[in-house]
Parts: C-alpha cells; sequence; structure tokens
C-alpha cells in the first residue's frame, strides 16, 4: 500500500510540475515585449545557432575521448547538449529583472529558436541512426519540418481569433471567466505543440502567452496569473527537478560527467557570446547574452 501512495504522490507531483512549467511559459510569453523582440530576432537567431554547433561539436569530441564512438554516441552526446532551458532562462531573466532588457530579449529569442533548432536535430540524428542500423527511411525528417512549420502557422492565424474568443468569454456568468479561458488556451496551445508541431509543449503555452498579451485582455489576464502560477505551480515545479536529481545513477561515469557538463557549459556560453558579438553587441552585452544561455 506505501508503495502504490508513494507512486501516485510522484504521478501527482509530475502532473502539478508540467502545469507549472506550462503556466511559467505562458506568464514568460505575457511579459514578452513583442517590439523588442523583432528587433533583436537577427541576434538571437544566429546566438541560438552558435549555441547549438559549439555544443554539439564539443559534447561529441568529449564523448569520443570517453571511448564512446562517434556514430551515433557522440553525435547524441552532442545533440542533448544543444538544448537551452527555455523555462529556466525565463524565470531567471524576471527575478532579477532583465526580462524587458535588450540582452533578456535575445536570450529568450535564443533559447525558443534553440529548442527548435534542437527538436529538429535530434531528428535528424535518431532518424538517420535507424535508417544505418535497419534501413529505415529518413523521409521522416521531412515530415517532423512541415509539422513544426505548420504549428508555428496555424498558431499565428489562429491568434487573430483569440481577441473575440476573450471577449466571449468575458461575457460569462462565471468566476474569472477572462483569466479560466487564458489558461484553457494556453494548454490548448501547449498540446498542439507536443502532439501536432513536434515541439516542445513549453513553446505553445509560450506563444500563446505572447498573442494572447497583444489583446486588450492582457493587464486583466497578467494580474490574475501571477497568483495561480506562483502560489503553488511553479513551486512544484523547481521542487520536482530536484526530486528527479539523482546522482548515484552515475556510477563509474562521473568523470565523464563533470567533463561534460564543464564542456556544455563553455561551448554553448562562447557560441552565443561570438555570434551575438558578431551580429553588432557590445563585448558587454555578448557575455551576458552567453552567460545567460
Amino acid at each position: 500500500d506505501s508503495g502504490v501512495a508513494h507512486t501516485s504522490l510522484a504521478a501527482i507531483l509530475r502532473d502539478l510540475s508540467e502545469v507549472g512549467v506550462l503556466l511559467l511559459m505562458f506568464v514568460a510569453g505575457l511579459e514578452t515585449d513583442l517590439h523588442e523582440m523583432r528587433r533583436v530576432g537577427t541576434v538571437a537567431f544566429w546566438s541560438a545557432f552558435g549555441g547549438v554547433i559549439l555544443p554539439l561539436v564539443g559534447g561529441a569530441i568529449t564523448a569520443v575521448a570517453f571511448g564512446f564512438p562517434l556514430y551515433w554516441d557522440g553525435v547524441f552526446i552532442g545533440t542533448i547538449l544543444t538544448a537551452t532551458s527555455v523555462s529556466i532562462s525565463a524565470q531567471t531573466l524576471l527575478e532579477i529583472g532583465a526580462f524587458r532588457s535588450r540582452e533578456g530579449a535575445t536570450i529568450l529569442g535564443a533559447a525558443v529558436i534553440d529548442d527548435v533548432m534542437g527538436i529538429v536535430l535530434l531528428s535528424l540524428v535518431v532518424a538517420f541512426a535507424r535508417a544505418s542500423a535497419s534501413g529505415v527511411q529518413v523521409a521522416e525528417i521531412g515530415g517532423v519540418l512541415l509539422r513544426i512549420v505548420a504549428f508555428f502557422i496555424a498558431a499565428v492565424a489562429a491568434g487573430r481569433a483569440l481577441p473575440v474568443v476573450l471577449a466571449w468569454a468575458s461575457r460569462l456568468p462565471v468566476s474569472q471567466p477572462v483569466l479560466s479561458a487564458a489558461v484553457v488556451i494556453a494548454m490548448i496551445y501547449a498540446w498542439a505543440a507536443e502532439y501536432v508541431g513536434a515541439v516542445a509543449a513549453i513553446t505553445g503555452a509560450y506563444v500563446a502567452g505572447v498573442l494572447i498579451a497583444q489583446t486588450r485582455f492582457k493587464k486583466e489576464i497578467d494580474a490574475g496569473i501571477h497568483p495561480l502560477a506562483y502560489s503553488i505551480f511553479v513551486p512544484i515545479f523547481f521542487i520536482s527537478i530536484g526530486l528527479q536529481a539523482n546522482g548515484r545513477e552515475l556510477g563509474d561515469r562521473l568523470s565523464f560527467t563533470i567533463a561534460l557538463v564543464l564542456v556544455a557549459i563553455v561551448a554553448k556560453a562562447l557560441g552565443c557570446a561570438l555570434f551575438a558579438r558578431w551580429c553588432g553587441f557590445t563585448a558587454r552585452q555578448s557575455v551576458r547574452v552567453g552567460v545567460g544561455m
């Protein structure tokens, strides 16, 4: 009975944490200055590109140095270093009050782009690995790319109807109708991102926040979502990260893990900073972007 209860509690915490990270990214979307994001779009893209290429190469080289074969173990290990946690980046920027700065907009934009690049790259690696192992065709790569593009086009197109939907919700005779509708919209976008668009659910929640921020209901939703998210769901998300960490699983790979973490940090910071500098940021701004990523 205690084992069943423990499993049930773990499942509940996991579900609540997933709601927490979705709400966190929805809030990040609401706080995003779209005008500033457009201004730094080029820098964000190339920073994300640098933050993918250097960790990929560095991770693969590190894996080979510790005895892993380059194809496909080394390439796969390099690929997992390309990811950037959009949710952690957003929360950190919010906490230090740098969310609306030029560097903050660049970091957040690069993190979202990085997420898409990472999904595409991972799909490529997995598809090629399967093809080399069993002769499976790699046509599925095109399908993944098509799903990603289709999701973003559909998400933006559907965003035009959001003011109408929220206006309709505001007339419902219930408590907090606009906030409730906004949360439902965020969850629908999150579901569509993962199961239709082949990208992370948090990306969908973030897109929903960005689109809703362009409506006249932004302030009303912003005022209601913060207590809902930060009173319980977001803290549970961060607690769940700690609960999932288990150093015992490293076994005899501790030295490899330490080396890989160091390479991941240095390669990500250096790649993003160099490309930000190349796109016209000052040295100080470039370092901030690199460290932020």
